[in-house]
Formats: structure tokens, sequence, C-alpha cells
């Protein structure tokens, strides 16, 4: 069986990547269409259909490529969001961005409590 080769776009797929996947078809677009008009790889449109969340980078460009399909397909993109929150749960690690504690305040040394100047004391 070397010659046989496994095509990746008819794996079964379920859940978010199958819906799109079901209403792209219908509207009879291809991958290359839709690459070309929502400007997302063409890799990760197949990997989202696929349902391999594995080959994305990070949640946010997961869910700007699932939110700018949706909107190509005429869908809502809340509840496609909500599914791939849902399938996607524990893949990414996402962490708040940790912000630095605000620069501690100081008074200029020429200055007193009310805006007097101390320079003629």
């Amino acid at each position: 069986m070397q010659g046989v080769r496994q095509n990746r776009s008819t794996a079964p797929a379920s859940g978010l990547g199958a819906r799109l996947r079901a209403r792209r078809e219908a509207m009879g677009l291809g991958l290359g269409a839709v690459h070309a008009a929502t400007r997302v790889p063409r890799r990760m449109i197949e990997a989202i259909e696929a349902g391999d969340f594995t080959r994305l980078r990070a949640h946010v460009y997961a869910a700007a490529a699932v939110r700018r399909y949706a909107h190509l397909l005429g869908l809502d993109p809340g509840p496609l969001l909500a599914a791939l929150d849902a399938e996607t749960s524990g893949l990414w690690q996402r962490e708040e961005p940790a912000m630095a504690p605000p620069p501690e305040r100081r008074r200029c040394k020429l200055w007193g409590r009310r805006g007097r100047t101390r320079l003629f004391d």
C-alpha cells in the first residue's frame, strides 16, 4: 500500500469544523476562495475544519480566524467562538500579562506640600 495517501480534507470532523465545512461546501466555496476573502492562511482553515487545533499557535489566532470565517459564511460568530472555547479548553495556557506596579510618587525637592517653592526660605 505504498501509493495510498490519506486525504485530510475528507477526514471526519465533528463540532465547529464540521459546521464550518458544511456551510462552506453548501455555498460552493473552495479553500482557496476562503483564504483569498478572509486572509486566513489555508493551513489554519484546514486545521480548524479538521478539528486539529494543536496545529494553531494560540487561542487569539484561532478565534480571529473563526470570526473572519464565520462572517464570510454569513454565520453568527458568537456561538462558534463558544464552541471553539469548549473544544480547546486546556489546550492553550491563557495567562493575563503581568502588569508592573505603578512607579512610586516622589516629591520634587524644590517644591513643598502646597506648591510653594523652597528656594527663598
